[in-house]
């Protein structure tokens, strides 16, 4: 019964030697300079946040206003949709917030044929 009991507990100590960690999934992710051997990239814009009183964006997970210093460049304006940043050899970059979208111009299918919109057209 001895060596039951004692195989039994050896083999639920063994098993949790090899679990392994839980990861956080509400932990945000590193941000910092980057490491030895990876390449930097460019700077990201996550929000943008404009008041009558003061506008500011959200730039590798940091707040900066418009002035403010951001790796080797300066915010020179924020606009509702991306941040304009002014090197030190003054080249000018656009950050845009969702550079993936594309701005379309024209109406919807449905209303450019004069129909309403929810409404199917009658075959």
């Amino acid at each position: 019964m001895r060596h039951a009991i004692a195989a039994l507990c050896a083999m639920l100590l063994a098993g949790s030697a090899l679990a392994q960690p839980m990861a956080d999934p509400m932990r945000p992710p590193e941000i910092g300079p980057a490491a030895a051997g990876e390449t930097a990239t460019a700077p990201g814009v996550q929000m943008i946040m404009i008041s009558p009183g003061r506008r500011y964006a959200v730039i590798d997970g940091y707040p900066v206003m418009q002035g403010g210093q951001v790796r080797d460049g300066r915010v020179v304006r924020i606009e509702e949709t991306q941040v304009t940043l002014r090197g030190g050899a003054g080249e000018t970059k656009v950050l845009k917030l969702l550079p993936q979208a594309q701005k379309r111009t024209g109406a919807p299918a449905t209303l450019a044929r004069g129909g309403a919109p929810g409404e199917e057209e009658e075959k």
